[in-house]
């Protein structure tokens, strides 16, 4: 048995990123078992949705004195890295406090990509590195780390599924709210983690109503706590029949957006899971999001602009519409 330790970082959308990576070695080394540092809530995504490529988790608040505290000693993470036979870690190491230690107990420290590297159950790996090209897509340089060990593949995208059971029961919760059977189901997700990326809720507005004209559609709007804000704006902007408020732990929220045909949002955690879910999608990426965080896969669309608060919203609008209509 291959013992992994994979050292994650960041908020949800860095989460999903990752989650090809562990996919990844889940398809070299079959036999492998992984331990996981990171967000708890995050990592059941990958438990759950991504094919069942976490054996354990630990949280990474939990690991965080290691990359702070020079002399920093722990029981518990010494048997965890002495145990381990790989050590992959993304999170910063700027004084390098974490590779020393690990290296002092006989690690050795990958630097250079080893196609033909042999891993068994005595090997002692650190897999550690900066990203070296700013330019590459997001996914890709999550996964240059994984590259190294001579995991390779033609598409970065992270892959999530839900299964048919559980489908159901959600078409089944969303056809008794609206009280007929939906066909054309569309989510939209209106926030993001900084107001300098989301455009105005009135605007979204505008398009979502004209989408529900032409398209008879229904449409799921997922509130998490930076959207609990929007609500009045919502009932006051929306036809109720129309809607259906999701209010829910992200788990249980990734399942209700699997039954979506198209996806509308900016550059968030939940734009990369309607990726991963191979949802058509329709993301409106302001000056704050950069270019290499778009999703890496074709049924992704992203609408760059350069400022969200002073575009020209007839020109958006229009494009939102053209391309939901291809979708």
């Amino acid at each position: 048995m291959i013992n992994i330790l994979f050292i994650a970082y960041g908020v949800l959308g860095d989460h999903i990123i990752c989650f090809k990576s562990l996919q990844l070695l889940k398809e070299k080394y079959t036999d492998c078992n992984i331990t996981f540092v990171g967000e708890p809530k995050f990592a059941e995504i990958g438990i759950k949705y991504a094919g069942n490529i976490i054996n354990k988790v630990l949280p990474y608040k939990d690991f965080m004195e290691y990359t702070t505290q020079k002399d920093y000693k722990s029981v518990f993470w010494e048997d965890i890295f002495c145990n381990s036979n790989i050590i992959i870690n993304h999170r910063m190491d700027d004084n390098n406090y974490f590779a020393n230690s690990i290296i002092k107990k006989g690690f050795n420290w990958l630097r250079a990509k080893q196609s033909n590297i042999q891993i068994n159950s005595s090997s002692k790996i650190l897999v550690q590195s900066k990203i070296q090209n700013q330019n590459r897509n997001a996914y890709a340089q999550v996964s240059e780390l994984v590259e190294l060990l001579g995991c390779t593949t033609n598409c970065w995208q992270t892959k999530l599924s839900i299964s048919q059971e559980q489908k159901n029961k959600i078409f089944n919760d969303v056809n008794n709210f609206f009280g007929t059977k939906t066909k054309n189901l569309i989510a939209f997700h209106p926030g993001s983690s900084s107001v300098e990326k989301n455009y105005d809720i009135e605007k979204w507005a505008d398009i979502i109503n004209k989408i529900i004209i032409k398209s008879n559609s229904r449409f799921l709007i997922f509130i998490g706590p930076n959207e609990k804000k929007y609500l009045s704006a919502i009932n006051l902007l929306f036809d109720r029949n129309k809607i259906m408020l999701i209010e829910k732990e992200i788990i249980e929220s990734i399942a209700y957006l699997s039954i979506c045909n198209l996806f509308l949002g900016h550059d968030t955690g939940f734009a990369h899971i309607s990726a991963s879910l191979i949802i058509p999608s329709i993301l409106l990426f302001g000056k704050y999001s950069k270019k290499h965080w778009e999703p890496p896969i074709s049924s992704t669309k992203v609408i760059r602009i350069d400022d969200l608060q002073k575009a020209n919203h007839k020109e958006i609008k229009n494009k939102v519409l053209t391309l939901a209509q291809k979708a």
